[in-house]
């Protein structure tokens, strides 16, 4: 081999990359979102005395958080829980706070969960008929 052959292959290395210029820091989505018609989820909020069920639309879903549509207002900081519900009857409920609102068109909301929750990426994978990813 020539030695413009080799050069070559070092420019074209992908684990020659220099990744000290932010990049890997402006990229901060990591977790596979996926898309879901056949989970019920169920927003649970505190109110003063007892807890709101609310039935809500899931939009897309991660091991650490979700994007929902629902009827009701809510604020950005809140603590809230997400009830998932399976078709096969698994169940999780996870912690979640609001970390994004939008009101127009339709009241969608960015849920983080508290810690990244690997069963239930796991499960997601798992349990996918569909493969639509976001």
């Amino acid at each position: 081999m020539s030695d413009n052959n080799e050069d070559l292959d070092t420019e074209n290395d992908i684990f020659a990359l220099d990744m000290s210029d932010g990049l890997v820091e402006s990229n901060r989505r990591a977790a596979v979102r996926y898309v879901r018609q056949d989970i019920t989820a169920i927003l649970i909020k505190k109110s003063l005395f007892r807890a709101q069920e609310i039935l809500v639309q899931l939009i897309d879903i991660s091991s650490k958080g979700a994007t929902i549509a629902c009827s009701d207002k809510l604020k950005r900081k809140n603590k809230v829980k997400l009830s998932l519900t399976f078709q096969d009857g698994k169940r999780f409920t996870l912690p979640a706070t609001v970390v994004h609102a939008e009101d127009a068109p339709q009241k969608r909301y960015g849920l983080k969960f508290e810690r990244c929750n690997d069963k239930l990426g796991d499960y997601l994978l798992s349990s996918q008929n569909d493969l639509i990813f976001k």
